[in-house]
């Protein structure tokens, strides 16, 4: 059985890594839908709700 300090180890790797993936990605995520989400913004009625710098819709 691994131990909790390795487990929380391994848990840390991972969200490390998936911080960077995400960091590279979301520029890219972004420049493509932002016209869309102008648009959408722009709709009575359309919430938008950010949460550190990740948009929710």
């Amino acid at each position: 059985m691994i131990s909790d300090k390795k487990n929380t180890e391994k848990i840390g790797l991972f969200t490390q890594a998936n911080r960077e993936a995400w960091n590279e990605a979301m520029p890219r995520h972004q420049s493509v839908k932002k016209e869309y989400w102008d648009e959408q913004f722009k709709k009575p009625g359309r919430h938008i709700l950010f949460m550190r710098n990740i948009l929710l819709s």
